[in-house]
């Protein structure tokens, strides 16, 4: 799949392997996303991610959705 920094496509590929029980998944071609930012929620109940060295704290669900929507904007994916 070649997901061209398409969001919704990236989330299809993600995807792909458990609906069609593969055992492996393979991204091939352009993946033309800036930075992938991973957002870890624990078991504190607040979320976590780091990104160019600076951490950030989510307490709240409202939060990430803001630096979820900060992401996107500038063409990162927060995974």
């Amino acid at each position: 799949m070649d997901v061209h920094g398409s969001e919704r496509c990236f989330t299809k590929f993600l995807n792909a392997g458990q609906i069609y029980e593969a055992n492996c998944i393979i991204l091939g071609g352009v993946l033309t996303f800036k930075a992938i930012v991973p957002i870890v929620k624990k078991s504190d109940g607040k979320s976590y991610a780091k990104f160019l060295g600076e951490s950030f704290v989510l307490g709240t669900e409202a939060k990430v959705t803001v630096l979820e929507k900060k992401n996107s904007f500038n063409r990162f994916l927060s995974i």
